[in-house]
């Protein structure tokens, strides 16, 4: 079995700088899925929160290709030259789901109510209009 990892940054292809493995949480409650990908002796000095990462595994196994792609944003990037001067960076990025990319934008408050599958119209009654 082989795996292969293509990240996309901001629509830039990094192939082969990915280290294996690629690490993430896909959690079903409240908090938010995130993952930690290493890139190696990219040019790129260093990636600026809130850009968007497509990040692609493909499985070769038995004949076949698997291949999962999922969409992230940038929540931290940790780098440093290496070997210094060479203007070759390695990062440690930590990615978000997309719903954190909401959090950039300055707006008013808004509510947001989930009614949780309620079925209000199972207790309806008929409205009888009143003179006054």
């Amino acid at each position: 079995m082989k795996t292969e990892i293509e990240v996309y940054i901001d629509g830039v292809r990094y192939r082969n700088c990915a280290v294996y493995p690629f690490n993430s949480e896909d959690v079903l409650d409240a908090t938010l899925d995130s993952a930690m990908i290493q890139l190696n002796r990219v040019r790129q000095e260093i990636f600026e929160v809130l850009t968007e990462v497509t990040v692609v595994v493909k499985t070769h196994a038995g004949g076949g290709t698997q291949e999962a792609s999922t969409d992230w944003i940038v929540s931290h990037d940790d780098s440093y030259e290496s070997p210094v001067g060479s203007g070759l960076y390695n990062h440690s990025l930590s990615l978000v789901e997309l719903t954190k990319y909401g959090e950039g934008f300055i707006s008013d408050s808004i509510c947001t109510t989930h009614p949780g599958g309620n079925i209000y119209t199972d207790n309806a009654k008929p409205v009888t209009p009143e003179e006054i």
